[in-house]
């Protein structure tokens, strides 16, 4: 919680002092950036819902999801998160916000790298069409 606190909170002091009217201010960059963001954030949030539901209660084992962005990745909720920071960046250009893209980019690119191969061993009928990550690439 610290961690996330102090990061908005210094991602918030770069935006007020770079754009103090920012809908006026932004670039094409920082539309394209928020565009990003929004989708990102569209997806994970469809993602961890399917996921959410997956199971009835009082169900236990694994289940593989399917529909929306499970149709292509494996991680779509993953897929999601990167979109949004990297879409913060663009909105957002700094250090910090680079920095912290590439880090998340590069967690959880790892871990829908190891979510997929546990589904693939898991599950002899998975999807094999489905990437890890990237739609049609990865």
């Amino acid at each position: 919680f610290q961690f996330c606190l102090c990061n908005g909170m210094l991602q918030y002091l770069h935006i007020d002092e770079k754009y103090p009217h920012w809908l006026l201010n932004a670039a094409v960059t920082g539309y394209a950036g928020l565009a990003i963001f929004v989708t990102g954030f569209c997806i994970n949030i469809h993602s961890d819902s399917i996921l959410t539901n997956l199971r009835k209660p009082g169900e236990k084992g694994y289940k593989v999801p399917y529909g929306g962005m499970f149709s292509f990745v494996s991680a779509p909720n993953y897929l999601g998160e990167i979109l949004e920071w990297w879409g913060w960046f663009l909105y957002n250009p700094n250090p910090g916000s680079f920095w912290f893209a590439c880090f998340t980019s590069i967690f959880l690119g790892t871990r829908a790298f190891k979510t997929h191969s546990f589904y693939r061993a898991k599950f002899e009928d998975y999807p094999m069409e489905r990437k890890a990550l990237i739609p049609y690439l990865f």
